[in-house]
């Protein structure tokens, strides 16, 4: 005895078809997912610092946001496979990550702290991570991929 069952899939089929041809480009995806993740940059700074606040800087004040010249700086490249948010400022690293500057050409640093000149011979930069991705951002992200995937 031999069962055969016939099964209409042509509109499963239909949505694959769709799927495939949406997922061919995410482009404008990885673009959505770019401006979330410079969105939430922004919020860091406006912040100063998120989730945890940074260090003070020696001026006090909110650090970083002085002249908001790296606030400012991030660009988003987007492609079909990936979004890229960064900067170009040289000085980005160092306050990411923190470290140590040392001077090199000279015997000393000579920095403004308020309206008094410092020497140093060296200093340490304390982290104070801005290009941090936050749990809402999770959210959003995934809510941007599921829109641009499903055309809701």
């Amino acid at each position: 005895m031999q069962i055969k069952v016939n099964i209409d899939d042509k509109e499963v089929r239909g949505l694959l078809n769709k799927l495939q041809e949406k997922t061919k480009d995410l482009t404008p995806a990885m673009q959505d997912v770019g401006e979330i993740v410079k969105r939430s940059i922004t919020k860091n700074f406006d912040a100063g610092g998120r989730p945890k606040p940074w260090a003070k800087s020696a001026k006090g004040g909110i650090p970083l946001t002085d002249t908001a010249r790296l606030k400012n700086s991030f660009t988003i490249r987007a492609d079909a496979n990936e979004a890229t948010v960064g900067t170009n400022v040289q000085y980005a690293a160092i306050h990411q990550f923190g470290g140590k500057i040392t001077a090199k050409n000279k015997p000393y640093l000579k920095f403004k702290v308020g309206e008094k000149w410092v020497s140093k011979k060296s200093v340490t930069i304390p982290a104070r991570p801005f290009m941090l991705v936050q749990d809402e951002d999770w959210t959003a992200i995934k809510t941007a991929l599921s829109r641009r995937l499903t055309g809701e």
